[in-house]
């Protein structure tokens, strides 16, 4: 008899300094540098997902930091990177 296991498989954790160089930062590493970061909501059409994030105004790059599933969320996205609810864009 064979079984089928259909959940996530555990990976073995990589050393900090053997992480690639293409990975996304994490919230704990993530610098918020105000001149070169634009904070941005993505918010899906279909969906109604959204995720809160920064988008790099050089490269275009979207950094996904944390899921909005409430207002709690928010407020505390706004508190964490010290960014006012008018700065912050919305893009679908």
């Amino acid at each position: 008899m064979r079984i089928f296991r259909f959940g996530k498989q555990k990976r073995k954790r990589q050393d900090a300094g053997q992480r690639g160089a293409g990975r996304e930062p994490d919230e704990e590493t993530f610098r918020y540098d105000r001149q070169r970061h634009r904070p941005v909501i993505r918010a899906s059409i279909c969906t109604g997902e959204q995720v809160a994030g920064f988008k790099d105004l050089q490269t275009g790059r979207f950094t996904e930091i944390m899921m909005i599933r409430n207002t709690e969320d928010m407020d505390e996205f706004m508190r964490t990177y010290g960014v006012a609810r008018e700065e912050i864009r919305r893009e679908w």
